[in-house]
């Protein structure tokens, strides 16, 4: 409904048969809006704004104006907004010239009264048709994001269930392929037949080879579940290469070519980063590389792209002058499951997973990776940086040269002009004086003929016309005594060397490829002997174990099996323990004494680990001892992001159980200060082996072997934990099972996190699997299925029924009843009852031949079934009453 003909005469002219009302004031128009018996009201903004304030119309919406020369607005039911939008569309058709035409012709305003209700149904049914067109498109709209949306979900779903079928099927695949490669590894130590050598030699073959695509799919799914996390650790970056070179030269050498590392002074050695990542990257390149060159050479050139205060880019190039790739092919590299050629696959092997696993890995470190060059038939070069951080505080300058050293003049005979140039970096980055002869003819030349004199010389093995060997007899048969001392080198058979250089007067040998530390090691032995060392050297020297010696350890463990393992694998490498249950004993004690590190558990009673360790540092305000002291988390956490929760609470470093006794002591070594002048505390004397374990038919229920290496081969402390075990824990599957029925998730967590650590270092390993299973599940508030709950039930009765076979009775030789010993060893025995369980089952131990006697068998029964469930007030009980009867008699 309009109330001005320039309007009304524009819409009729641009839309023919439209019908449109007039009404004699805005009020009423107003009106019959708000009563739907018209569709809308065009007129003045601020008219029908003052009417409808007015008048109070609060279902009508009036919005904006209409068109550029008109003062005009449009209303409309709140309950029909879609007819703005129609009006509007109209108003936006008008061009301007016309309508100044029309607004120059009507000067005045024409009012007639009626209403034309066969145009408001004409209206009213285009309106409708709109409407039902405008909701059926919506509809449509809406239903086809919902199915996107839902066809997404599935997909994610699907790939995540993929990735975690992948991970746990390579997982288990994985266990029993390393026990192949562990039986076939002792059965070539075995004698074998030539016939029976070779299908050993075969089978690891094809093992290892099985292995290493296990490895490729488990890392692949890893990193699509977002498992795979990149670890933040210091590193020394000399080492990284040598590692590589170790690993790879025997592939080298295998195929006929050489594998050689260039140096890189600049690079600092001490960085932080992930160099078990960075050397998959490596490795994986590198094997590449060998395995697509069948003559020449591979280069691995380590250098920076870029370098700040704090951070550095790390780029390696790994060049071959193999078979190359063509240029049509390269970008298939990088792909999942994919081979530049479909006979790749067949005549070199692989998934097809290597290089999409080093670009995701490059991506996680903040770099990229990419193909540098590529010609067929000449070799390929791939290149990857990586974001590292650096230590300046082990920057220093550990090459502490010996003044002599620098002094040397070194000859270099090589006839591969690239090893040669090699070798000549890392000497000039030493200061060492040297020159490079590309044959045996030449070096003989420069030293008998020319008579230049020599302090050492690196001699090449294998070269044409005269090989290494064949040259330094010839030099020594004209030099004799004045023949330089000289190290041979090699990148191929080892054996075929040995064999000429046994019997020789050889200084040394060395395998490429050849790293600046190995170099610098070895022109030390040579030329100074053991008297002149490496800062770096020295420093390892100096963190070794028995540095540790009088450490005064804090453990925080609140399960008394796992204080024991612990307790005997730190005690027997002579450091000092003391033992609180919980967090809040831990800062107790801590506030009481000084010590050098704390070993922190991290779920227990009435204090976690993490809370403790946030207290801890807190109270670093006040005593910077608080503040610095090395804390490490000692857990069976191990899932991604555990480690970043124990680093972000203060910790500084985590580690997981079961225990692993070298990688517990490589953090000590890292966070514990060596004592200076540390007296070594006796240890104990080794006992002898008893043999009980050697026999037992465990059906891979328990690894004894594994276990007993936690314990330095203690076989009774073993068997004392694993008695222990089977007592406290008997009924603990029906315990779990009851909180499960019950819902209570929380509690039933705590209980399966609890034996599962145990397990572990009992190295009861199906079980602890299972455990581990359980574990995740409930701590993502999930309850296991019945039939996992009934195979942990069925493992656990299966490893109690193990360890109650075991049979061994320790034959104690009786000694004379001494009353004044024997006391005190039942008051000692009763002192550390509630601080050292260890020390009082040694007590115990000690009673034992003095307590032969049949009058003594009811206390040391009691007194040892009390021990072994850790009943320590009845322990306490039966002491006193003991020692009571005792001074009675």
């Amino acid at each position: 409904v309009v109330k001005n003909y320039a309007l009304k005469d524009i819409l009729e002219a641009k839309y023919p048969g439209l019908q449109l009302l007039e009404v004699g004031n805005i009020q009423d128009g107003l009106e019959q809006v708000s009563q739907g018996k018209i569709f809308g009201l065009i007129d003045a903004i601020a008219s029908i704004g003052y009417e409808t304030q007015k008048n109070k119309f609060l279902n009508i919406k009036i919005s904006g104006n209409v068109g550029e020369s008109f003062d005009l607005s449009i209303g409309v039911r709140k309950d029909s907004p879609e007819l703005l939008t129609i009006f509007q569309r109209l108003i936006d058709l008008i061009k301007e010239e016309d309508a100044l035409k029309i607004n120059s012709k009507w000067v005045s305003i024409k009012v007639e009264y009626g209403i034309d209700y066969d145009l408001v149904w004409k209206i009213l049914a285009l309106s409708l048709l709109i409407i039902a067109i405008f909701i059926y498109w919506n509809r449509k709209l809406t239903d086809q994001v919902e199915l996107r949306i839902k066809a997404e979900e599935k997909a994610n779903q699907a790939s995540d269930a993929k990735s975690l079928f992948l991970a746990r099927m390579s997982h288990e695949i994985r266990t029993p392929m390393n026990a192949i490669l562990g039986m076939l590894y002792l059965a070539q130590k075995t004698d074998l037949t030539p016939l029976q050598q070779n299908y050993i030699v075969k089978s690891k073959n094809s093992a290892e080879s099985l292995l290493r695509i296990i490895n490729d799919i488990l890392d692949f799914s890893k990193i699509e579940a977002g498992k795979l996390d990149i670890d933040i650790v210091d590193f020394n970056f000399n080492e990284l290469l040598s590692r590589i070179g170790s690993i790879m030269s025997f592939k080298a050498e295998e195929k006929g070519i050489e594998l050689m590392i260039r140096h890189n002074s600049d690079i600092p050695l001490h960085l932080v980063g992930d160099p078990l990542r960075i050397e998959q990257i490596l490795i994986n390149l590198i094997g590449n590389a060998i395995k697509f060159t069948q003559k020449g050479e591979v280069i691995i050139s380590p250098t920076i792209l870029e370098k700040g205060n704090n951070e550095i880019v790390l780029m390696f190039c790994i060049k071959d002058t193999g078979i190359g790739i063509d240029k049509n092919d390269q970008d298939k590299l990088f792909k999942e499951f994919s081979q530049v050629d479909g006979s790749t696959t067949r005549k070199f092997g692989g998934t097809g997973l290597g290089l999409a696993i080093s670009k995701k890995l490059s991506n996680m470190m903040d770099g990229e990776i990419w193909v540098d060059s590529a010609q067929q038939e000449n070799g390929t070069t791939f290149c990857f940086t990586v974001k590292c951080q650096i230590s300046p505080e082990k920057n220093e300058d550990v090459k502490l040269l010996p003044s002599y050293i620098t002094k040397l003049n070194i000859l270099i005979v090589d006839d591969n002009t690239t090893a040669c140039q090699i070798l000549s970096d890392i000497l000039d980055s030493l200061k060492i004086k040297n020159q490079a002869v590309h044959s045996g003819k030449e070096a003989i030349d420069l030293l008998t003929t020319q008579k230049k004199k020599f302090d050492m010389i690196f001699m090449d093995f294998k070269m044409d016309d005269l090989n290494g060997m064949e040259t330094f007899e010839i030099i020594q048969d004209r030099l004799g005594v004045e023949t330089p001392k000289t190290i041979m080198i090699s990148a191929y058979s080892h054996d075929e060397i040995f064999d000429n250089v046994k019997d020789s007067d050889l200084s040394g040998f060395l395998s490429k490829p050849i790293t600046a530390s190995v170099l610098y090691d070895i022109i030390i032995q040579t030329m100074g002997g053991d008297t002149q060392k490496s800062a770096e050297q020295m420093y390892n020297n100096e963190h070794n174990i028995d540095s540790l010696a009088g450490s005064e350890i804090l453990l925080v463990e609140d399960n008394e099996l796992n204080q024991e393992f612990a307790k005997v694998l730190l005690e027997d490498n002579q450091l000092k323990v003391d033992i609180a249950n919980d967090g809040l004993e831990a800062i107790e004690l801590l506030q009481s004494k000084k010590y050098d590190v704390v070993l922190m558990d991290i779920q227990m009673p009435n204090m976690d680990g993490i809370e403790a360790t946030t207290k801890i540092r807190e109270m670093g305000n006040i005593d910077k001892y608080f503040k610095d002291i090395p804390i490490i988390a000692m857990t069976a956490h191990a899932m991604s992001g555990d480690k970043e929760k124990s680093l972000n609470a203060g910790m500084n470093d985590h580690i997981t159980k079961p225990i692993d006794p070298d990688m517990l002591f490589v953090s000590l070594l890292k966070f514990v200060k060596p004592k200076k002048n540390n007296v070594l505390i006796p240890r104990k004397k080794k006992k002898q082996s008893v043999k009980i374990f050697e026999t037992i038919q465990s059906n891979g229920l328990i690894n004894f072997e594994s276990a007993l290496k936690r314990l330095k081969g203690d076989e009774k402390s073993l068997l004392n934990i694993l008695k222990r075990f089977s007592i406290k824990y008997v009924n603990t599957a029906d315990e779990i099972q009851t909180l499960l029925e019950k819902n209570e998730l929380v509690l039933a967590e705590q209980k399966v996190h609890e034996i599962k650590g145990v397990s572990g270092n009992i190295s009861a390993n199906v079980l602890y699997a299972l455990l581990s299973n359980i574990d995740t599940i409930l701590k993502s508030e999930q309850r296991p299925s019945n039939q996992l709950v009934k195979e942990f039930r069925d493992a656990l009765n299966d490893v109690i029924a193990l360890i109650n076979n075991i049979k061994y009775e320790d034959k104690v030789n009786d000694k004379e009843f001494d009353k004044e010993l024997v006391v005190e060893l039942l008051n000692t025995m009763d002192k550390n009852l509630e601080h050292n369980i260890t020390q009082s089952q040694e007590s115990f131990e000690k009673l034992l031949p003095y307590l032969g006697d049949l009058r003594y068998k009811d206390f040391v029964f009691n007194a040892n079934n009390a021990l072994s469930n850790f009943d320590t007030d009845e322990v306490s009980r039966l002491i006193k009453v003991f020692i009571k009867k005792i001074k009675e008699n």
